[in-house]
């Protein structure tokens, strides 16, 4: 079984988060297992759309880089 992880600093929303979603679950259905790890906080919708979809989540404090 192959199995991959995602990994993004950014959880608030947005084209690539719909992508990370959108390519996990086409990856599940052809038996390609992928976590998608991001950060805690502000991400509530993000995890609750993984969730739904059946794809693992690792969620993690983390901080944002800043300026």
């Amino acid at each position: 079984m192959i199995k991959l992880v995602n990994i993004t600093e950014e959880a608030r929303g947005g084209g690539p988060l719909k992508r990370i979603h959108q390519v996990a679950e086409f990856l599940q259905d052809k038996g390609i297992a992928t976590d998608v790890l991001f950060p805690k906080n502000e991400s509530e919708d993000f995890y609750i759309g993984l969730v739904k979809s059946n794809v693992p989540t690792i969620r993690i404090a983390l901080t944002r880089l800043t300026k």
